[in-house]
């Protein structure tokens, strides 16, 4: 594992999120992923839909679940889980651009619900979500406890 020498804190991870959005979206869209080749001959959005899918199985989400997104960047995968899959999903991002950029694509709808802050101090009650996924982005939780990344339901 490749690791900071220097102690890299989340005000790091948001500003790096931050100062580099322009190209963030420029180059990778709307969904910070790199996605999953099956075939190998899919397109790049194709693979990013394919991850999300992929993940959406494993997690067992269905409509009416209840998901939330942690380090949902710019919420594509959020969105992909509400009208795909039927989903109630909250998802959650260090970033305020990212967060600004989510919930402008969300428009009228009000959903998914987005939220800026730092997972890991949330406050939300236990038993909110069916499914909690994260989608590289859990190497930014490094030094935060384990349990909040195996347990399926909080």
């Amino acid at each position: 594992m490749i690791s900071s020498s220097s102690q890299v804190t989340l005000g790091d991870v948001c500003d790096h999120y931050d100062e580099l959005d322009r190209f963030y979206r420029e180059i990778w869209g709307e969904h910070v992923h790199h996605g999953l080749w099956e075939r190998g001959d899919e397109t790049a959005d194709e693979a990013v839909l394919n991850l999300i899918r992929g993940v959406a199985r494993r997690g067992e989400i269905t409509a009416g679940k209840r998901v939330c997104d942690v380090g949902c960047g710019y919420g594509g995968t959020a969105r992909v889980l509400e009208t795909e899959f039927g989903a109630v999903v909250s998802a959650i991002t260090l970033s305020p651009a990212q967060y600004r950029h989510a919930v402008a694509q969300r428009g009228d709808a009000g959903s998914p619900d987005y939220l800026l802050g730092d997972w890991a101090s949330n406050v939300l009650p236990s038993g909110t979500f069916d499914t909690v996924i994260s989608i590289e982005s859990s190497e930014h939780m490094q030094d935060k406890p384990i349990s909040l990344i195996r347990h399926r339901e909080f």
